[in-house]
């Protein structure tokens, strides 16, 4: 490495006479096959420019001095830890020449609290922000998948916005964001993997758009705030301790679901009711205890309702599992034999619109557990089919 030395020195005057602050400019070249990367790093400020074109690897020089870092035009990547553990990093301005960020790129830097991605940005690698203390993040439209472990214990992430054009989330994404309170996934998006959600302990409501078809392993372990979720017509498995420890209230299983993992919804002590479509009992195991394999393990399934086909009431009450159960028919419920039923969400707007007309809306499940409040008629649409009591009635 090639580098330069330049030493301003300013004097002031204080009290006692003249004193002197040393300010070093340190500059140097780096890169490979022909690139042509500059930096300058001001010592007394902690600034480090990076300019030239290129792909930028991995950077370790004066680490511990720098504060802030600024990427200019020319710079085409960001490579794999090439910034990693930086302690003292609060800011990164990336230039809109960069395309990727690599894995681990700025993981362990604990005191980035502001950064800002162009809209050039196509890929972000494995723990590329993990352990950082960003508190929100705006991804540009380009992104379109988050890679595993991306934003793993950011524990002050309170907001991130995701593209439209995001079609995958890698496993452990987002866990242990313990700030992170609503997200949004956006429709395209094909599973929920392993671990994505996994101790987000302040997450309250989240969307699963309707292309999702797999909910994997831990995907929102010890969400201990989760008190609702909508499963959309289409998934078809449900991993092991995917909501296990949550708050749910209540579950609405579609007839899509045809596998549910070992206790994947082990310790949800608040529920109140299931609902499953599939008229065919399909297998929830039976063996209690740590690390069993039944689905509602440390439930007390004998207080939960369990609504079920019709003709498929008896069915269940013989199923291994199910039958720890109070088992209905959904036809007490009345609501359609489908979830997501266009006829059922008419007829909700058509039951509550003259209530609403009275202004305040208070709407609660039949287990008298509130689901909504609101002042907006136009609420109610972002109800899941079903019964409820509204305003009373």
């Amino acid at each position: 490495m090639k580098k330069r030395l330049l030493f301003l020195v300013v004097s002031a005057l204080l009290w006692g006479g003249a004193a002197t602050v040393q300010a070093e400019i340190v500059s140097g070249k780096f890169g490979a096959d022909g690139e042509n990367l500059t930096w300058t790093l001001d010592t007394e400020t902690g600034v480090l420019e990076i300019s030239g074109t290129g792909a930028m690897n991995e950077y370790q020089e004066y680490k511990d001095k720098i504060t802030s870092i600024t990427i200019t035009e020319g710079v085409t990547t960001i490579g794999e830890s090439a910034f990693s553990d930086f302690k003292n990093l609060t800011t990164v301005t990336i230039g809109k020449s960069v395309t990727t960020i690599g894995s681990f790129a700025f993981s362990g830097c604990e005191r980035l609290s502001r950064i800002t991605i162009p809209s050039g940005v196509t890929f972000i690698g494995w723990y590329a922000f993990s352990g950082t203390d960003l508190t929100e993040v705006t991804l540009p439209e380009t992104v379109t998948g988050i890679s595993a472990g991306a934003f793993d214990g950011c524990k002050k992430l309170q907001e991130i916005t995701i593209p439209s054009g995001v079609t995958y989330i890698g496993d452990w994404a987002f866990s242990g964001c313990t700030s992170l309170t609503t997200i949004t996934i956006p429709d395209g998006v094909g599973a929920i993997s392993g671990g994505t959600f996994s101790g987000c302990t302040s997450l309250t409501s989240i969307t699963i758009p309707a292309s999702v078809t797999y909910i994997g392993d831990d995907a929102f372990y010890w969400c201990r705030n989760l008190t609702s979720i909508t499963i959309p017509d289409g998934v078809t498995v449900i991993g092991s301790r995917a909501f296990c420890y949550c708050a749910l209230r209540e579950i609405t299983l579609p007839a899509s679901v045809g596998t549910i993992g070992g206790e994947a919804f082990c310790g949800c002590r608040s529920l109140g009711s299931v609902v499953a479509y599939n008229p065919e009992p399909i297998g929830i195991g039976t063996g209690e205890g740590e690390g069993a394999d039944f689905a509602f393990n440390y439930v007390d399934c004998g207080e939960v309702l369990l609504y079920v086909p019709d003709e498929s009431v008896e069915k269940y009450k013989n199923a291994e599992g199910w039958k720890k159960f109070k088992i209905l028919s959904i036809e007490e419920l009345d609501i359609p034999n489908e979830p997501n039923g266009p006829d059922d969400s008419d007829d909700l707007s058509a039951v509550t619109e003259t209530q609403a007309e009275a202004g305040h809306i208070a709407v609660y499940n039949l287990q008298g557990v509130p689901v909504l409040e609101t002042d907006d008629a136009a609420d109610l649409k972002t109800l899941q089919n079903g019964a409820y009591i509204v305003n009373g009635k």
